[in-house]
């Protein structure tokens, strides 16, 4: 699993969640982005694979414990 895995809902359109990424990916490139990540203790955002990042978390049944409503 990436450390800081970066995504956004599918809800939103497509070329708003790729401009989210890149712009959170984007600051990794400047000092003061890097300054803002740190911050935030979010040193190496990288963009979320779903197989690599998420799909294990399909094997813990967390769908038995309830779901959230918002």
């Amino acid at each position: 699993m990436a450390l800081h895995p970066i995504s956004a809902h599918p809800r939103l359109p497509e070329k708003k969640r790729k401009a989210i990424i890149a712009a959170v990916l984007e600051l990794r490139s400047t000092v003061a982005g890097r300054v803002l990540l740190r911050k935030i203790r979010m040193d190496k955002p990288t963009k979320a694979n779903y197989k690599q990042d998420y799909l294990y978390l399909e094997s813990l049944n967390l769908s038995n414990y309830g779901t959230l409503k918002l």
